[in-house]
């Protein structure tokens, strides 16, 4: 894929190695050492086990990752799961070289062949030091194979649209390579109106051709006889089966037709997808993202590449224009935690615009090397070293925001977690799925504790495991010991709860009887505030007072709440007060759900200069910051405080 020439293919050749080689060393120096959190150990543990990730599959990469982790034996599973994608990423590099010396010479013919061989070294120096693509190259993910695709799947794009014959065989290599990506990440089908109208705008007899295109479409659609290991390897994958009990399993995948095609398409995630959020917003975070790979230098000569493209290369710059507003255009609408991640293939073209920007400064200063020799190398030379100077501050910005090589955080914690005394068949819950994912990996990759049930919130699409409090309620009747990886505050309004070393184990629902004091008091149409417990008629002076609210939820809030008591004297005026917010960050009133009963406990400190006093107890909600009051103000009790 080097530029056939044979006068300049070998120092290119030496050069693509050389960059692929140098990045390689980077990542590899950086790369995560072990188990990680999240997606990564997913996918650690999915490419080890031949198993199944998270939708849309990721046949290919799973298919690799199983091969590549069993064929070299080095480190742990996980670290070899790590190692491919700092491989992938050197490729893609390596490659990157010789797709934008493809473009510069295209572009700009008349600067020296030298001055463009340093352009686009150091842009692809740019790109593999950006901060997003090197951080994907040092873990267990799907990007930098992403990005080897998009790169070659550029490369032959250009190489075919420079050759005098417009060669099929270069287009149905094409066509197949861009058929494997799609079952890599299912994103390059926004790249496919662009490469379409690319090969029109070139050669319009090819589109034309009914044999050249069914070729090219049964190029495109063999690949995808690869989904067929999503279902063929369904039942063999351990933990898309949850027993919870002899004759109650949970299956994560079904294994049928429609399940099939939910899965591939990414059913699960089309919640995520649409307006959310003004789109002044989003295109704010998308050039917040851009100066973070590039900087401000980096954005003014990509803006310059563009324009010189629009100038002598418009073809190119509608395949690659139009391919990053395909990309930018999804994920502005497109709400996912790691976002960030999915403009990776769009830094590449920012990296080739940058290379015509740079070439085409070279291209001014070598009009001047015409009338003043002297100046105009120093000039040039000059351009080439300012522009060095962006891949280095890279590396000095970068390497300690992506550096993982000291990462052993998701294993330690994982085993601590698993090395608890922990009851045959306990089941274990987070509100994170990321928290389970190194779990997993430990149970079925490493063999410990594989008896321990794992289960986060969403683990199956409906409201029936939405949240941590759904996926207990799920589970709270088999009898089972039940523990929490981590303490979560708020979730006392639901359950008993005690600390059990590092976890927190469930020991049963929080109310277990009627409220000591029974009233029927609507807050709202959403609440009744059905009674109350207190701890003491006539509390003292100075103590602390304990009164336990029993909300019965009417129709959902829909919003986060404040709830408040107050103590309130015969004058109205307030001497004490407990506010909080009622489930804390782990199960909120926006998420309570209709016919639930709610333990909302409230400590408050009794004032001295209250004692022999009879107060009123007030309680009610408001939203948080606005402080605006939810529904009424309910007087429920009275207590005497002893002098």
């Amino acid at each position: 894929m080097i530029p056939s020439h044979p006068a300049r293919a070998k120092p290119d050749i030496v050069m693509a190695v050389a960059l692929g080689g140098s990045a390689l060393a980077v990542y590899v120096k950086t790369l995560a050492p072990t188990l990680l959190m999240a997606d990564a150990a997913e996918f650690q543990f999915a490419s080890y086990l031949l198993g199944i990730a998270h939708p849309t599959g990721y046949p290919l990469y799973l298919m690799l990752g199983w091969l590549w982790s069993h064929l070299f034996p080095l480190g742990d599973a996980a670290f070899r799961i790590n190692l491919l994608s700092a491989v992938c990423a050197a490729l893609a590099i390596g490659l990157l070289y010789a797709l934008i010396l493809e473009v510069l010479r295209s572009t700009l013919p008349a600067v020296r062949t030298s001055l463009l061989r340093a352009t686009a070294a150091i842009s692809t120096l740019t790109m593999a030091f950006s901060r997003t693509f090197w951080s994907q190259a040092v873990k267990a993910e799907v990007y930098a194979l992403n990005s080897l695709f998009v790169v070659v799947i550029l490369f032959l794009l250009l190489r075919w649209s420079r050759s005098d014959s417009h060669s099929q065989r270069t287009l149905y290599l094409t066509a197949f390579f861009y058929g494997l990506s799609l079952t890599h990440h299912r994103t390059m089908l926004l790249f496919l109106p662009a490469f379409a109208l690319f090969v029109w705008l070139v050669h319009r007899p090819t589109l034309s051709n009914v044999q050249s295109l069914c070729t090219m479409l049964v190029l495109i659609l063999f690949p995808q006889i690869l989904y067929l290991y999503i279902p063929l390897r369904a039942s063999a994958t351990p933990y898309l089966h949850i027993e919870l009990a002899p004759d109650r399993t949970l299956e994560l995948y079904t294994n049928t037709l429609r399940g099939f095609q939910d899965f591939v398409m990414g059913q699960m995630f089309r919640g995520e997808l649409g307006y959310q959020a003004p789109i002044a917003e989003r295109l704010a975070m998308v050039a917040r993202f851009l100066l973070n790979q590039f900087g401000a230098a980096g954005l003014f000569m990509g803006l310059l590449g563009v324009l010189r493209l629009g100038i002598g290369r418009w073809k190119v710059l509608v395949l690659l224009g139009l391919s990053y507003l395909a990309l930018v255009a999804f994920n502005l609408f497109y709400f996912i935690g790691d976002i960030h991640v999915l403009f990776t293939p769009t830094y590449i073209i920012s990296t080739i615009w940058i290379a015509v920007g740079v070439g085409w400064l070279l291209e001014v200063a070598g009009h001047l090397a015409k009338r003043w020799p002297r100046a105009g190398s120093v000039v040039c030379y000059g351009i080439v070293a300012l522009f060095a100077l962006l891949p280095l501050s890279q590396v000095w910005n970068n390497y300690p925001r992506v550096d993982k090589s000291g990462d052993y955080e998701a294993r330690q914690w994982a085993e601590g977690v698993l090395s608890q005394p922990l009851p045959e068949g306990a089941i274990l819950i987070s509100n994170d799925r990321n928290e389970i994912t190194p779990l997993i990996y430990l149970q079925y990759v490493e063999g410990i504790r594989p008896d321990v049930l794992t289960m986060f919130p969403l683990l199956l699409p409906g409201d029936e495991y939405s949240n941590v409090v759904r996926v207990i309620d799920g589970v709270i009747d088999l009898e089972r010991p039940i523990y929490l990886v981590k303490p979560m505050p708020g979730l006392e309004i639901k359950y008993q709860m005690e600390p059990f070393d590092s976890l927190v184990e469930v020991k049963g629902p929080a109310i277990t009887g009627e409220p000591e004091y029974p009233t029927d008091l609507p807050l709202d149409y959403s609440l009744l505030l059905i009674g109350y417990d207190l701890e003491a008629d006539t509390p003292s002076q100075g103590a602390a007072l304990r009164v336990a609210l029993y909300w019965e939820v009417a129709e959902g809030l829909g919003e986060d709440y404040h709830s408040y008591i107050h103590l309130v004297d015969e004058q109205g005026n307030v001497v004490a007060q407990s506010d909080h917010q009622p489930g804390g960050a782990f199960y909120p009133t926006s998420v309570w759900q209709r016919e639930e009963i709610i333990l909302d406990a409230h400590v408050i400190p009794v004032p001295a200069r209250s004692a022999g006093h009879t107060l009123q107890l007030l309680t009610g909600m408001y939203g948080y910051p606005s402080l605006e009051p939810h529904g009424e103000r309910l007087l429920f009790g009275r207590t005497r405080i002893k002098g």
